[in-house]
């Protein structure tokens, strides 16, 4: 099905796991003005719309299904409230205000409510707590990328462990139990060429796969990231989206990625030779990709 379109550029996606509600991010200019904005689309197309002063470049849900994380190119992480959205007068429920350069990712952790992450383009990655409204602190601070940070993601189980990867070309894991807090507990082979996006793998072994600039997927086991478990090529330009899917059709649970191709593909996971299917061509840049019914379903844009 297609949803309503928000206003200007789609950059981020996300939906609640029977796809009764979706958030879309966008950005646009208009003449001199760079803005941006969060809009809920329900089903029915009805919509309601929070205008933002900035672009927008990732959301999320954060600690509830009724509350948005939004990464925006201010350097700032917004929280918003659902049930506020497109009333006047309305207020954001968080301002994350530490990043010194546009916030590139937000991720929530799934098994600790009202936590999240966030990454910059100032090369940093922190971690959050909702637990008070209004202007917080950062939890921690990781700063071992030498430049951007893309992408950020907690693991599926663990509150204190997350991922990330960056223009430096590196996946780097972390854990902020480690003295200090900011260091990374391991650092991937360099790639030499950016990693702008990650996906944690729900399967036996916990493996993360990344994607490149160059097309590429490559998945890593997170116990040794030395050397990678597999790559293959997906896409004819930098892959910006993975998300992990359930069994689709016939189709077994695999990887999805989206691409500057501007092609969605399907790979296979256990697949002897990892080769990626066109789900679907899009005619620009595809920004968002989320999966619901357990991954059964995409929606991108």
């Amino acid at each position: 099905m297609e949803w309503a379109k928000g206003d200007g550029a789609g950059d981020a996606v996300a939906a609640d796991e029977e796809g009764e509600e979706v958030y879309l991010g966008t950005s646009k200019l208009f003449g001199n003005q760079w803005d941006g904005s969060v809009t809920f689309l329900a089903k029915d197309k009805s919509r309601r719309t929070c205008q933002l002063p900035c672009g927008v470049s990732d959301v999320a849900f954060v600690g509830s299904k009724s509350h948005i994380g939004v990464a925006c190119d201010d350097g700032n992480v917004l929280v918003l409230e659902s049930s506020s959205m497109g009333v006047e007068g309305w207020r954001p429920l968080h301002i994350l205000a530490e990043h010194d350069d546009m916030v590139t990712s937000v991720g929530p952790c799934l098994s600790t409510s009202g936590k999240l992450a966030s990454a910059s383009a100032d090369g940093s990655v922190k971690t959050w707590s909702l637990a008070v409204s209004g202007e917080s602190g950062s939890l921690s601070t990781f700063s071992g990328h030498n430049a951007a940070v893309w992408d950020v993601e907690f693991h599926p189980d663990d509150e204190h462990v997350l991922a990330s990867v960056g223009q430096d070309g590196t996946l780097r894991l972390w854990d902020d139990r480690t003295s200090g807090g900011g260091a990374s507990v391991m650092t991937s082979e360099n790639q030499n060429h950016p990693l702008f996006c990650l996906s944690w793998l729900k399967n036996a072994s916990m493996q993360i796969a990344v994607g490149s600039e160059e097309g590429k997927v490559i998945i890593y086991d997170a116990r040794d990231l030395q050397k990678a478990c597999s790559t293959f090529k997906a896409h004819d330009d930098s892959v910006r989206r993975i998300v992990p899917a359930g069994s689709v059709g016939s189709r077994g649970a695999g990887i999805v990625s989206a691409g500057d191709d501007c092609a969605v593909k399907y790979t296979r996971a256990d697949s002897a030779d990892l080769k990626p299917s066109l789900v679907y061509k899009h005619k620009d840049y595809v920004r968002g990709l989320c999966t619901i019914s357990a991954g059964k379903q995409l929606i991108e844009n």
